[in-house]
């Protein structure tokens, strides 16, 4: 009798552990849990080593992102430009609901609370630009300045402009959490 619960809970835990697997192989535009071993390109502190991780997708391409951090996709004013994905490790909400507002609609959150970091993924108007897995740092555009971001940065992938705003006083974490995002990035 034990020898067959023993039995039972191996078949169990085996189960459960094929669950993350039989994720991953599946394309959705949801957020799944996943586990992500730390690319070769970053260099994660211990505390981020073993953070929480989540996958998730847009168009042709997907990434992994901080468990922590949340995933807002805002009404499509301006295609195929303008703000597709937010990211945020704050509360984050639609800016433009129901009418368009311009640049407004740009700034998902009144402030990014210290420690913050908000990434716009939005339809670019360049065409042909290559891939560039390394964001850039950049003079801080008005609408990251107007939410009290102090540095930020931009990149593009898969005819995607990637733009992150940060707000200090410690900037380390994030840009860390930030470049491993970017190193994730794959077309589908």
């Amino acid at each position: 009798m034990m020898r067959i619960s023993t039995s039972l809970v191996g078949k169990r835990h085996f189960a459960l552990a094929l669950i993350p697997l039989l994720l991953t192989s599946c394309a959705v535009q949801t957020p799944q849990s996943v586990p992500v071993p730390p690319t070769s390109s970053s260099t994660p502190t211990s505390t981020l080593a073993g953070a929480a991780v989540v996958r998730s997708s847009f168009g042709n391409i997907s990434w992994h992102m901080s468990a922590s951090w949340q995933e807002l996709r805002p009404r499509t004013w301006t295609a195929p430009v303008g703000p597709l994905v937010f990211l945020s490790n704050a509360r984050i909400t639609d800016p433009c609901p129901s009418s368009y507002r311009g640049t407004e609609c740009l700034k998902p959150l009144t402030k990014l609370p210290p420690n913050g970091i908000l990434i716009t993924i939005g339809g670019s108007a360049t065409v042909g630009t290559k891939n560039q897995m390394v964001p850039h740092q950049s003079a801080l555009h008005r609408e990251c300045q107007d939410m009290g971001g102090e540095r930020e940065s931009w990149t593009f992938f898969e005819g995607f402009g990637i733009n992150a705003c940060f707000r200090g006083p410690n900037f380390t974490t994030n840009q860390t959490l930030f470049q491993q995002m970017m190193s994730s990035l794959r077309k589908s």
